[in-house]
């Protein structure tokens, strides 16, 4: 034989052996071992956690048809987070009726088994006083413009009481917010969010601010040591200590009337504030980041050493790029009409993950749209099971922002639309808890970890569907978890699907279980809930331990299988929108 033809006819052997063994399933790789691992850390939520906020706790009075409490119950909330106390805006408001009672409504809310978190924004240790010449209002340790003047968040511009954010340099400003976070862990606090995190950094993007002495020193201090000398006199600087931005850009241009800045938009338009802009931003970015550091630091001092679970509102599209966002734990964040998609949920998801952090998505708000409130529910209820599914999770739609431009406008979701959802998250601890990212497809999901040979192949009519592979990694005694969201824009149909054998107990038959929501019925729901703090014992935290009372809230059935070619093809029903597939070896 021709030596030179020998090489050739054993390499293609191999590749014939290869393709023999892709058709029987052999030689898949198994989905436990393309598991991302992921280390949940002690002060993120845990995976079947259900999180609600209230901006205040409701009812404000006998008008008032919204009841906090009775919506922790409805929608089987875990964490109360995101809310906001009057009793924390000062010592003295804590010792009022209104104070007193919101104290003992946080009293409440642990006594429950929840976490009840807090909630500060970047105006929370501002200063409002009044000055003598017709008692006109002033906002002291402020982001201020280069007319020396409070700077207004743009999407605050029509509220009776436009907020001005406190500047990160001012130590008085510093002082004031840490003295105000500490008094949410006086009230019993377990976690923290913070609001409008990269405010002063927009500010200073949009060439708004600050401009205050405290920002001009720390700007002189950065130019000095960031900055070399050679550079400094190119882009205007000639005494650098002596220098001061704000003077400079004065002289240089008319001062530009107060911009109204709106974080909320992709949009606006950037006031440059000449050669020295970049190094103005990155440098409000560092002063941002050193902020939330230490007052992270001053939170765990505070705490006796504990570390306070710490989540920010990391803008409407997830924000994980900027380095201040990840001094946070978990971004607990809004969300856009535009990134309600589960491609930017999955992919956001991932981000956060990698990063050893937790994603937590708001609902999508209409900002005035007119939508048909029914395709509206059917998209929550979308992004919830997505984001679950992708391993984040979706906040309770209720007392949710809708970015009015008054800022009165909230949303209230229903429990006949959306307790079902959260019913099977609290019923499905052991098949979320411990459970890692394996993989996904479906509509603008990019994950190629398997190139051609994605383990679950779909029937084509099911184009708007999205399979979400969960496992845990390294561990073949446990199922893999099959999450599957429909997506379609038609309307919901039966789908086949086809496993590949090799990809998951390989020479082993499959069992395949369907867990769904059950159709919503009030009074199950009232008696889960029920039965839930019932199995809670004296001090523990409502969570894993009470999965079973949810069971009754959750249908399971045990699907038909037929095998053949190295694929176990199951047929599933039209989903409302969310599937779990719990594939086991059988015995």
């Amino acid at each position: 034989m021709n030596p030179r033809i020998t090489p050739f006819l054993k390499n293609a052997r191999i590749g014939l052996v290869s393709l023999s063994l892709l058709a029987t399933g052999l030689a898949q790789p198994l989905i436990r071992d393309q598991a991302t691992p992921y280390a949940r850390p002690s002060t993120v939520p845990e995976a079947s956690a259900v999180i609600m906020r209230t901006l205040r706790f409701r009812p404000f009075d006998a008008k008032d048809p919204q009841d906090t409490f009775r919506a922790l119950d409805e929608f089987h909330v875990t964490r109360l987070e995101w809310t906001y106390l009057s009793s924390a805006e000062n010592d003295a408001s804590a010792k009022t009726a209104t104070g007193s009672a919101e104290l003992e409504k946080v009293a409440r809310v642990r006594a429950s088994g929840r976490i009840f978190g807090g909630a500060s924004g970047s105006s929370h240790g501002t200063l409002v006083t009044s000055t003598e010449q017709g008692g006109n209002p002033t906002k002291n340790y402020t982001v201020v413009d280069r007319s020396g003047k409070p700077a207004i968040l743009g999407h605050t511009r029509y509220w009776k009481d436009p907020a001005s954010a406190g500047c990160v340099n001012d130590p008085e400003y510093r002082r004031r917010h840490l003295e105000y976070l500490k008094r949410y862990l006086a009230a019993g606090a377990t976690t923290l969010q913070r609001d409008e995190p990269g405010t002063q950094v927009g500010f200073a993007s949009s060439g708004a601010g600050c401009f205050c002495a405290n920002c001009m020193d720390g700007f002189r201090k950065y130019l000095a040591d960031k900055v070399p000398e050679k550079e400094r006199r190119e882009l205007g600087v000639e005494e650098v200590g002596t220098f001061n931005y704000r003077d400079y850009l004065n002289g240089k241009s008319p001062v530009p009337p107060s911009p109204d800045f709106d974080w909320s938009d992709p949009q606006t338009v950037k006031r440059v504030g000449g050669p020295l802009h970049r190094h103005f931003v990155d440098f409000q970015m560092t002063s941002t980041t050193e902020f939330f550091q230490w007052v992270r630091r001053e939170l765990t001092v505070a705490n006796h050493g504990i570390p306070v679970g710490y989540s920010c509102n990391n803008t409407s599209f997830q924000n994980w790029e900027d380095p201040y966002v990840a001094v946070f734990d978990y971004g607990n964040s809004e969300m856009m009409m535009q990134s309600a998609n589960p491609g930017h949920i999955y992919e956001r998801t991932q981000k956060a993950l990698a990063m050893g952090k937790m994603q937590v998505f708001g609902t999508p708000k209409t900002m005035g749209l007119e939508i048909n409130e029914a395709d509206l529910v059917r998209l929550k209820q979308r992004v919830i099971a997505t984001t679950y599914a992708s391993g984040a999770m979706a906040s309770v739609p209720w007392d949710l922002f809708l970015q009015s431009k008054d800022g009165t406008a909230r949303y209230f979701g229903r429990p006949e639309d959306f307790a079902g959802i959260y019913g099977m998250v609290r019923g499905s601890h052991k098949y979320l808890e411990g459970y890692c990212t394996a993989g996904a497809r479906g509509p603008g999901i990019k994950d190629n970890r398997y190139g051609n040979d994605f383990p679950v192949v779909a029937d084509g009519s099911a184009e708007g569907l999205c399979i979400f592979l969960r496992a845990v990694p390294g561990n073949s005694a446990a199922p893999i978890v099959i999450h599957v969201v429909d997506w379609n824009k038609s309307q919901a149909m039966p789908t086949a699907l086809k496993l590949r054998d090799g990809a998951f107990f390989p020479g082993k038959r499959l069992t395949v279980t369907l867990r769904t929501p059950s159709p919503y019925n009030g009074a199950a729901h009232q008696a889960a809930e029920q039965r839930a703090q019932t199995m809670r014992k004296s001090g523990e935290r409502l969570g894993a331990s009470q999965a079973e009372a949810y069971d009754p809230l959750v249908s399971e059935v045990q699907l038909r299988t037929q095998t053949a070619g190295g694929f176990t093809q199951i047929y599933i029903p039209a989903l409302n929108p969310w599937a779990m597939l719990i594939v086991r070896a059988a015995n």
